[in-house]
């Protein structure tokens, strides 16, 4: 890998942590937004409070797994040739 391809990778996966984290601000923020308004209605806490946060923590959750764990052909590449290197090594010892 040259120069620019390490640059144009890591741009990309700063730019993805990035993007997770505004995620998850957005969602506490909301989430709280709705809880205050909940308490301060003196509706009670209640299913109608678990009711967007669930599915969107899911959703959430699953873009924390792409950002921080998922699948990058660069990584595998990476991957791969440390393999490669590792097995090179104990056939040379």
């Amino acid at each position: 890998m040259d120069q620019e391809q390490i640059r144009k990778y890591a741009e990309k996966k700063v730019r993805e942590k990035q993007d997770f984290y505004n995620h998850l601000l957005v969602y506490i923020l909301v989430n709280l937004f709705i809880l205050i308004v909940r308490v301060y209605a003196d509706a009670g806490l209640d299913w109608t409070l678990i009711f967007p946060a669930l599915p969107w923590g899911i959703g959430l959750a699953f873009h924390w797994f792409h950002t921080f764990f998922g699948s990058d052909p660069v990584q595998f590449e990476k991957k791969v040739q440390k393999e490669m290197e590792r097995y090179e090594n104990s056939i040379n010892k």
